[in-house]
C-alpha cells in the first residue's frame, strides 16, 4: 500500500460516508501549546478570514489507520497539537464548526477526538461537549494546557475587537463556516506494515513541520504516472537546490555524469549569447532513460521524500558556508518558494491564465491551489476529461518549465 496523501476540510471529513474518529496514542506527549501559538493560530485565521481567503493552510498531519468495527479510525502520529487545537476551536466557536466535535454510533454521540490510555483528558473532552462541568478535570494537571487553550479561544474578541458595525454572533458565524469550509489540512495515511520508528526517526531529525514547497513537490509528484515521477523528483531536487548551478544538481542527484549532463545543454544558445541551460524536455527525456535502466524504482512515500530533502540541506535558510574548492561560489536572489510562485507566473501567461495576485512565501500553497490544481479542474470539467488525466498533464508541464528557469535566479559570487 502507497502514501495516501490529500487536501482536506473538516466539512470533508464530516461528509465522510464512514465515520472518521481519531486518537492519539500513548507514545504522544500531551497538549503542550501555550497561549502564545494558539493567539498565533487566531490572529492568522481571523486575519484570513477577513482578507476573504480562499483556502488556509493548517499543515500536515500523518495518521494510521486502525482497524475499527464503526467507520474509519486513525492514530495521529504527527500534527496532533495542531489537530486537538482545532478540535478545541469547534467547541469554543460551534455555530458551522459542531458537526466536527462528534460521531454519530447507533443511537451514541461519541467524540471525534481521543487520547489512548488518559482517562482524564478523555473526560475533559467530554465535559466540553457531551456531559458537560467535570470539577475534577477541571483541576487536572493533564488539562492545564487544554483549559488554558480554551481560555485564550474564548477571549479571542475582548482583545482584539470586531469589524465595525459587526456582531459577534455575525462574526462567529462566517468565522465558523470559513474554517469548516476553507481551512485545510495535507492529511496522509501511511500504510500499516509501515515501520514507525524509522518515520518518527525521520520527523524528529528535522524538528520542523514540512515546508510548503515540501507538500507542492508530493502534490506534484502523486499527480504524475510512476513510470515519470522518479525523473520528475530529480528534476525538483535539482532545481530546488537554489546554491547551486541546476546542471552540478542534476549530475549530483542522478546516475548522469557531469558529460552527460553538459550534452545535454544547448550548445546552439551559447552562440545567441542566451542561457545555455538544456530544454527541460530533453533533461526529463535522458532522466527517464537513466531510471529505466537501473530499474523502475518504487512510488515515492512520504518518508522518502522527507529523507532526500534532508540529504539536500534546508533549502530556505541554510548556511551556505565556504565554497568548496573547484566549485564557484553562488547565492541565489530569490528563495525556493517565491522562485516557484514566479515559475506558475510564467506557466500561467503561457496557458492563457490571469497573474498572480502577489507573491508570497507563505502563501506559496494557496497561490497553487487557486490558480494550479483548481484551474486544472475547471477545465477538465469544461472538456470532460477526467480530473486526475488533466491535473497530471498540468503537473508535468509545470514541472518541465522550473528547470528552464532554473538558472535564470542566481547571482554569483567569485570566491
Amino acid at each position: 500500500m502507497a502514501y495516501d496523501s490529500q487536501l482536506i476540510s473538516l466539512a470533508e471529513i464530516v461528509e465522510k460516508e464512514e465515520s472518521w474518529t481519531f486518537n492519539v496514542p500513548i507514545y504522544q506527549r500531551l497538549y503542550v501549546w501555550g497561549s502564545d501559538e494558539v493567539k498565533t493560530l487566531l490572529d492568522d485565521l481571523v486575519n484570513a478570514y477577513e482578507r476573504d481567503e480562499d483556502l488556509f493552510f493548517l499543515g500536515g498531519t500523518l495518521v494510521v489507520e486502525q482497524p475499527s468495527n464503526h467507520g474509519r479510525k486513525f492514530e495521529l502520529i504527527d500534527g496532533q497539537q495542531r489537530f486537538t487545537t482545532l478540535w478545541m476551536l469547534c467547541h469554543v466557536w460551534r455555530r458551522a464548526l459542531e458537526p466536527f466535535l462528534t460521531v454519530k454510533e447507533g443511537r451514541e454521540n461519541l467524540l471525534r477526538l481521543g487520547f489512548a490510555i488518559r482517562p482524564t483528558v478523555n473526560r475533559y473532552l467530554k465535559s466540553l461537549v457531551l456531559t458537560g462541568h467535570d470539577a475534577e478535570t477541571e483541576t487536572a494537571r493533564e488539562t492545564h494546557k487544554m483549559r488554558e487553550a480554551v481560555a485564550t479561544m474564548e477571549a479571542l474578541f475582548k482583545r482584539r475587537g470586531l469589524p465595525h458595525g459587526v456582531s459577534l454572533d455575525e462574526h462567529l458565524a462566517g468565522l465558523s463556516r470559513f474554517v469548516f469550509e476553507k481551512v485545510k489540512l495535507v492529511f496522509t495515511v501511511v500504510p500499516t506494515e509501515t515501520d514507525l520508528n524509522k518515520l518518527f526517526e525521520v520527523i524528529n531529525n528535522r524538528g520542523v513541520q514540512l515546508q510548503h514547497h515540501e507538500i507542492l513537490k508530493a502534490r506534484m509528484l502523486d499527480a504524475i504516472s510512476d513510470q515519470e515521477r522518479q525523473a520528475c523528483a530529480i528534476l525538483w531536487d535539482s532545481c530546488a537546490d537554489m546554491g547551486e548551478f541546476v546542471e552540478r544538481g542534476l549530475a549530483a542527484n542522478s546516475a548522469l555524469s557531469a558529460k552527460d549532463v553538459a550534452q545535454l545543454c544547448d550548445a546552439d544558445a551559447m552562440v545567441r549569447d542566451a542561457e545555455p541551460l538544456a530544454k527541460a524536455v530533453a533533461v526529463l527525456k535522458r532522466l527517464n532513460a537513466t531510471v529505466q535502466d537501473q530499474g523502475a524504482a518504487d512510488a515515492l512515500g512520504l518518508d522518502e521524500i522527507l529523507i532526500s530533502h534532508e540529504e539536500c540541506g534546508e533549502l530556505d535558510n541554510k548556511d551556505k558556508g565556504e565554497p568548496q574548492e573547484g566549485t564557484t561560489w553562488m547565492r541565489s536572489i530569490v528563495g525556493f518558494p517565491m522562485f516557484l510562485q514566479h515559475a506558475l507566473r510564467i506557466w500561467l501567461i503561457r496557458e492563457g491564465r490571469p497573474d498572480l495576485p502577489r507573491i508570497l512565501d507563505r502563501e506559496l500553497l494557496q497561490m497553487f491551489e487557486t490558480h494550479f490544481f483548481m484551474t486544472g479542474r475547471r477545465s477538465s470539467r469544461r472538456n470532460a476529461v477526467a480530473p486526475s488525466s488533466s491535473c497530471s498533464g498540468s503537473c508535468a508541464t509545470f514541472l518541465t518549465s522550473i528547470s528552464s528557469s532554473g538558472s535564470t535566479v542566481v547571482m554569483k559570487r567569485s570566491t
